[in-house]
């Protein structure tokens, strides 16, 4: 199984496909199965659609319960921490084998199995780390709207290339020479998009909810929304806030996104330590991390109480309370 966390950025997509491609030139492709919790996320579906992109995964699902064979062996591609695999992590846990290909630091995947980590830190995204390690003609002949989508992931990941090293530029020099489209029209329909109106309402309501807290000179801001949780954070962190984290309910399961612009607190920690509290899985890297905790009978959650813990934690770490600001 070729496996993603769910709602895939570009950065998690273009990974699964160029595996896949990868697989299918070398024959093997019938072997695998693509999985894509929940699919991918809406700002990879917009730029698929407005790049005309229509990559075929024949073998793709976005449930477990569509499984028609077992999984022996997993690679996970852009999974920091397995609580953001959903409910694809008993598939993870159970397999003979698993290789982890990231650019972020790793929580450790607990499996029954071996486990393989192809961890690059340096790069920019999981896409360059597998690009840099497939063999030369698979990049030299690569399809246009394969390399389109890898400069696209490369792009957001890098944060508009303000992380890219020598190799990033020496990578997307290749890719660009095999795509379709130019630089400039991959960067238009990428950051000039219209934000969609359940995302501004999203926002509006997450910045209405939020509470910050000042440690000395840093500040933790904690909100909830229903949807886009990822979005609101990014807006937080614009605004001011070095500590982002949002919580959300989606049926049986609450979920955690924490990121951060500080060096001295990892939200990978942060996450792991909140979803410990309530039987979940947390973990990811140093500047963002995420948690899944289930509802249960024994342990009743609610949105207000998981903010609450949420702060505590944080005060665990960095070692003092935190003071409430006021408008």
């Amino acid at each position: 199984m070729i496996l993603t966390h769910r709602n895939t950025d570009l950065d998690g997509f273009a990974s699964v496909v160029l595996l896949y491609r990868y697989l299918v030139l070398r024959g093997i492709e019938k072997e695998a199965q693509v999985a894509i919790p929940e699919g991918p996320s809406k700002l990879t579906r917009d730029f698929l659609a407005k790049a005309n992109i229509n990559m075929q995964l024949p073998n793709y699902i976005e449930d477990p319960k569509s499984l028609s064979l077992p999984v022996r062996n997993v690679v996970l591609l852009d999974v920091s921490s397995i609580a953001q695999v959903g409910d694809f992590a008993h598939i993870v846990k159970d397999a003979d084998i698993v290789i982890v290909v990231d650019h972020h630091s790793i929580h450790r995947v607990d499996t029954r199995g071996e486990t393989y980590y192809f961890v690059d830190q340096n790069a920019t995204s999981t896409c360059e780390v597998l690009l840099l390690n497939l063999e030369e003609d698979f990049l030299t002949n690569i399809e246009p709207e394969l390399a389109t989508l890898a400069i696209a992931a490369i792009l957001v990941d890098s944060k508009r290339l303000s992380r890219a090293t020598p190799r990033t530029f020496l990578l997307l020099s290749k890719l660009l020479e095999r795509s379709y489209m130019k630089f400039d029209q991959i960067n238009q329909i990428l950051f000039q998009r219209e934000m969609p109106f359940d995302e501004k309402m999203a926002r509006i309501k997450g910045i209405m909810r939020t509470e910050a807290y000042r440690f000395d000179s840093s500040v933790l801001c904690v909100s909830h929304v229903s949807a886009h949780e990822a979005s609101l954070a990014r807006l937080l962190l614009e605004a001011g806030c070095d500590i982002v984290v949002v919580v959300s309910e989606h049926d049986d399961e609450f979920r955690v996104i924490a990121r951060t612009r500080l060096d001295n607190i990892s939200m990978a920690d942060l996450c792991k330590k909140i979803a410990e509290k309530f039987g979940g899985v947390g973990g990811g890297h140093a500047k963002a991390g995420a948690a899944s905790i289930k509802q249960s009978e024994n342990t009743r959650i609610t949105l207000r109480r998981l903010m609450r813990e949420s702060i505590n934690v944080v005060s665990e770490l960095i070692g003092r309370r935190p003071k409430k600001v006021r408008p």
